[in-house]
């Protein structure tokens, strides 16, 4: 029978010529020379370096590969298909945070696994591998499209998982034994993902729907329950994360409870320091008496974070409302003088259609038996005067409205950049006050901790002396008895303990500091960057623009005296004698116009 198996034939087939391999850096690079633009363009790409970083799509197929590996190289990839080869396992996907799809097809994979670091993930595709039960895939929270069909999946166990999956609205199971031998399969599922759009492709209706949870109610309630605690912790995580990334926006992150005073009792390998703290209930009241009031003062840095947040969120908004509204009554000029143009451009432009109409047909009437009207000069000149007063016309229609557009261009960016430097002052202003405020709390926290230290030095030197006197030297902890023969030993232990607890605190103080301060010059120089990038995109717009009408004008004015007929002088020629050379200088103004 395994001679027959479609599966082992088909492998024979394609992989026949190709050996075994795990993914390195010269498959990659090779398969994206391949996948690389063809013909001039493609010769020119190959004779380039791989930028890896750029590369956003590969496709990794037939190519009889057992491992996953080196993708890290590809930090930015979005689209990866591996179908169609011989891996047995996920892995070595963690790097690849930016994935959006990945195809896994025809392969031997029997466990979904390793999911953890594809936040992004949106299709996954095992179809047809040896998977025997859907788990780990509730990481992935962006997932829309999940296909698994034709598996080896027998149990209902696990499909559960795909609850916390919100975003999943196409689900495909079909070829597996769990759906193969269940008729109310599909209404199972109906009832189970609620959220679920598409089960085999096909659009899951509200009857369907209904009569799932009906059926299966007993189970689903059963399943809800099971996860309802699961539910509150996962809402409860989310919700600190999102609390983090605040404080982390306030730069007051871990400051909201007794965080800072945990680590500075964090006593790894430091035997010294804890034993100071084991003298008893008197240790005990002043670790409590410094917890609270450390706590008291980082809550002051928290909550002045939080109120310096709000007002520099109101400059940002204040800020970018005077922007938007400027660009806007800008723009309304913009398209008033473009509007302006385009009608005078359409004038123009049907005056000169008129004088080709016009030449034409005085051109029919040139024959041999009228010479007289080639003859006549005046004609020809007439038309020629016509015509250079158009070109005029629309040359000075152009300039002007290349000088109003660059005019009102040059005032929103001088406007914009005068705003960019007054909010920057504002912006600064505000951070210097926030630090200047923390910068008060922490020096308080310091004389606090000093504080601590001096009342822990003078109750561990009471407590060894009281313990001596009363014969009890043995119950002393081991590290403080040598403060019997040298009493300086307390005060080093203490000196110690203080040099940590100041570097924990001026290091949490350095890092507040700094990161406001880099905030506020990354904030700043993006904000001038952008207005650059604006800039030197909407001049190239206005060039474009004019460019453009420039060359259908300088098209129509060609088409006087250029007709199909190459090898006959046009009608314009005809009637005046002159030719196109004559008028090169006249269209070449408007470029050298422009340049200037």
């Amino acid at each position: 029978m395994d001679e027959l198996d479609p599966q082992k034939i088909f492998n024979k087939i394609i992989f026949k010529e190709l050996d075994p391999s795990v993914i390195n850096e010269e498959i990659i690079r090779k398969t994206v020379y391949e996948q690389g633009p063809g013909g001039e363009a493609g010769r020119l790409f190959k004779n380039m370096e791989v930028q890896y970083e750029k590369v956003t799509v590969l496709r990794l197929e037939f190519l009889n590969i057992l491992k996953i590996d080196h993708l890290w190289i590809l930090p930015n990839l979005k689209i990866l298909s591996l179908a169609f080869n011989k891996i047995d396992k996920i892995e070595n996907l963690e790097s690849l945070t930016q994935l959006k799809e990945l195809n896994l097809t025809f392969n031997s994979i029997e466990i979904l696994e390793n999911f953890d670091g594809l936040k992004s993930l949106e299709i996954l595709n095992v179809f047809g591998n040896k998977i025997k039960r859907i788990e780990n895939v509730e990481c992935l929270e962006n997932l829309i499209i999940f296909s698994a069909g034709n598996n080896l999946i027998n149990t209902k166990d696990g499909l559960e998982r795909l609850r916390f999956l919100k975003n999943l609205r196409s689900l495909n199971l079909k070829g597996n034994e769990i759906e193969k031998n269940d008729r109310h399969f599909r209404q199972y599922i109906s009832g189970l993902l609620p959220d679920l759009t598409y089960y085999e492709y096909k659009h899951i209706s509200k009857k369907e729907r209904e009569e799932g949870k009906d059926r299966f109610r007993f189970k689903l309630r059963e399943i809800m329950d099971n996860e309802k605690f699961e539910v509150q912790e996962r809402e409860r995580l989310k919700q600190a994360k999102a609390d983090n990334i605040h404080h982390m926006a306030c730069f007051v992150e871990h400051l909201d409870d007794h965080q800072l005073f945990d680590s500075l009792f964090y006593f790894e390998n430091d035997e010294q320091g804890e034993a100071l703290l084991q003298i008893g209930e008197e240790a005990e009241i002043l670790v409590s008496e410094f917890r609270e009031q450390s706590y008291a003062v980082t809550q002051k840095i928290y909550n002045i974070g939080l109120e310096e947040y709000g007002k520099r969120k109101a400059e940002e908004e204040i800020f970018a409302h005077c922007v938007t509204v400027g660009r806007k009554k800008i723009q309304v000029l913009g398209q008033n003088t473009v509007n302006g143009f385009l009608e005078n451009c359409e004038d123009i432009f049907k005056r000169t259609q008129a004088i080709a109409d016009e030449i034409r047909e005085k051109a029919l009437k040139i024959t041999e038996e009228n010479k007289e009207l080639k003859d006549d000069e005046s004609v020809g000149e007439c038309i020629d005067n016509r015509i250079a007063a158009l070109m005029n016309e629309f040359h000075e229609l152009y300039d002007a409205t290349w000088k109003r557009l660059m005019d009102n261009e040059m005032h929103l960016h001088e406007c914009i950049n005068e705003a960019n430097s007054t909010f920057e002052h504002i912006i600064q202003d505000i951070m210097n006050d926030f630090i200047e405020n923390c910068k008060t709390q922490f020096v308080q926290l310091r004389e606090i901790e000093g504080n601590f230290i001096d009342g822990l030095t003078e109750a561990v030197q009471s407590y060894v002396t009281s313990m001596a006197s009363e014969g009890r030297e043995d119950e002393i902890p081991e590290a403080l008895r040598e403060s019997l023969m040298e009493r300086d030993i307390i005060l080093d232990f203490a000196a110690d303990m203080r040099e940590m607890h100041i570097s924990k605190i001026d290091g949490r103080e350095d890092m507040l500091i700094n990161r406001g301060k880099k905030w506020v010059a990354d904030l700043c120089e993006k904000l001038i960057q952008n207005e650059v990038d604006r800039n030197r995109l909407k001049v190239m717009e206005i060039n474009y623009f004019l460019d453009a009408k420039q060359a259908e004008f300088d098209e129509l004015i060609k088409s006087l005296y250029h007709e199909e007929d190459l090898d006959s002088p046009s009608s314009l020629t005809m009637m005046t004698g002159v030719t196109m050379e004559t008028y090169n200088e006249e269209i070449i103004y408007t470029t050298t116009n422009l340049d200037t």
